[in-house]
C-alpha cells in the first residue's frame, strides 16, 4: 500500500471493502475510520501523482464500483465505501479534466490539416473511433483569439466546415448539459472574428459572416 503500486480504481475500491469487513469482524486492529482515512489518502495520492486512471464516457455508469472482475465489492453499500467510492470518482473526472488543455491543443493540430476529421473529432458519427471528444467540452481549453487565428489560416470551405462542427455537437444541446461551458467560449470567439472580418476582401467576408450567423450566432441568440 505504502508503495502506491495498485492503480486500477475497482481494485482499490474492493481492497477497501474487504479491509473495512476485516475491520468489522475484529480481523485487524484499524478501525473502519481509519481504513477509510488511508484509502483517502492513498486516491488522493495516485492523483497528486498523475496516477490516477481518468474517468471514461464508456464505462458503465451504474454500479460502477459495485463488483470488478466477477466479484461483488464487499459492503458496497456501506457509507463507508460509498464515500470512497464518491472520492474516487469525482478525482477520476478531475484528471480526465486535466487533459482537457492536451487534448484541446491536438484538435487544433489537427483542425489544421484535415478539417473532416476535426468535424468527426467532435460529433458522433459513422467513424467511432474518430469521435473522441463528442460530449467533451475540450474546446473551452482553446483561447479564443488563437481558434480564430488558425480558423484564418484555412481556405473558405475549410472554415466552414469548421464552424459547421461547432454547430453540428451543440444542436441539439448533449444531454446533461456536457458542452454547456462552450457557448460562452462561442461567444467570445464570435466577438474576436467580428473585428476581422473587415480586414477581408469583400467576397470572403460576406461568406464568412453567414456562416457565422448561421453556424455560431446561431447558438448563442
Amino acid at each position: 500500500m505504502s508503495e502506491r503500486k495498485i492503480e486500477e480504481p475497482n481494485i482499490i475500491i474492493h481492497a477497501a471493502g474487504i479491509h473495512i469487513w476485516l475491520s468489522e469482524i475484529g480481523a485487524i486492529k484499524e478501525s473502519k475510520e481509519e481504513i477509510v482515512e488511508l484509502f483517502q489518502a492513498y486516491i488522493n495520492d495516485l492523483y497528486n501523482l498523475k496516477r490516477l486512471k481518468p474517468s471514461s464516457n464508456s464505462e458503465r455508469e451504474f454500479r460502477r464500483y459495485e463488483s470488478y472482475g466477477g466479484l461483488g465489492v464487499i459492503h458496497f453499500d456501506s457509507p463507508e465505501v460509498k464515500l470512497l467510492a464518491t472520492l474516487m470518482e469525482e478525482l477520476r473526472n478531475k484528471a480526465k479534466e486535466d487533459l482537457y488543455p492536451s487534448f484541446a491543443a491536438s484538435t487544433l493540430n489537427e483542425m489544421a490539416v484535415d478539417t473532416r476529421l476535426f468535424y468527426r473529432r467532435l460529433n458522433f458519427t459513422n467513424n467511432s473511433d474518430d469521435n473522441s471528444y463528442a460530449d467533451i467540452p475540450i474546446l473551452a481549453s482553446i483561447k479564443p483569439e488563437v481558434f480564430v487565428e488558425k480558423l484564418f489560416e484555412l481556405e473558405n470551405t475549410d472554415r466552414e466546415l469548421v464552424l459547421a462542427a461547432i454547430n453540428a455537437r451543440h444542436s441539439p444541446p448533449p444531454p446533461g448539459g456536457a458542452l454547456a461551458i462552450e457557448i460562452p467560449w462561442i461567444s467570445e470567439v464570435v466577438s474576436v472574428i467580428k473585428p476581422k472580418l473587415d480586414t477581408m476582401h469583400a467576397v470572403h467576408r460576406w461568406g464568412l459572416s453567414r456562416a457565422v450567423a448561421r453556424y455560431l450566432e446561431a447558438l448563442i441568440t
